[in-house]
């Protein structure tokens, strides 16, 4: 089974005091959630509560800074409880933090990041990731704007927010091990961070799911 994005929350940004609270609704058991989030302090937990339960999420990668000094981590919690979510990132005291959660169906586990790749005036920079075949990869740039992300060919746009900054995403399964390009594209004027992450599809991987991929890409352009 490939990893398919299912829906994204709205991008909530807390201002400078408290923490961030966003939600979803519809979601399927058992698929994951996947928190992305910019901060002057990296949140000390995101937790999700539903009407039957609720659990943590895990940060699988630190916040890191480069010149605008703001710090993108992201956080990821398996098998959710079908229904309505609350997802809560507590903030470090008098920081401010937006987050966008998404719904993801069919990934198993987190599996590594590239290095955070800028740049400014729309000079570009790049840092490259090698995925395994078959793995679902998620490409976040955040920058002074919203704008679409456009690091990748190919790559499908899954979300693009503004609040306090902008937030943009892409999805991309991997047919095969061939590096991915991290990189954006903005006005002439702005700045842009961005970085890509991996993950382990459920049931295996190899020949069959690269299979698996492009005929899921080929159905969503019907």
């Amino acid at each position: 089974m490939a990893g398919a994005f299912v829906q994204a929350s709205a991008g909530v940004y807390n201002g400078f005091g408290g923490d961030a609270v966003d939600s979803l609704s519809g979601v399927a058991s058992g698929n994951a959630f996947i928190a992305i989030c910019i901060a002057t302090a990296d949140p000390t937990a995101i937790a999700t509560s539903n009407f039957s339960g609720s659990g943590a999420f895990t940060k699988q990668v630190a916040g890191s800074a480069l010149g605008g000094g703001l710090l993108l981590s992201i956080w990821d919690y398996y098998s959710a409880l079908s229904g309505s979510h609350t997802i809560t990132a507590t903030a470090v005291a008098g920081s401010g933090v937006q987050m966008i959660v998404l719904e993801v169906s069919g990934i198993a586990s987190y599996t590594g990041a590239s290095t955070l790749a800028q740049g400014v005036s729309n000079a570009p920079t790049a840092n490259s990731l090698t995925p395994v075949s078959g793995s679902w990869n998620l490409g976040v740039s955040y920058n002074s704007t919203a704008q679409t992300y456009s690091g990748w060919s190919p790559g499908t746009e899954i979300f693009d927010y503004a609040a306090w900054r902008g937030l943009a995403g892409s999805e991309y399964t991997a047919p095969s091990t061939s590096g991915i390009v991290t990189s954006a594209s903005l006005g002439a004027s702005e700045f842009w961070y961005a970085q890509t992450y991996s993950f382990a599809v459920s049931g295996g991987g190899g020949s069959n799911i690269a299979a698996i991929a492009q005929h899921y890409k080929k159905m969503r352009t019907i």
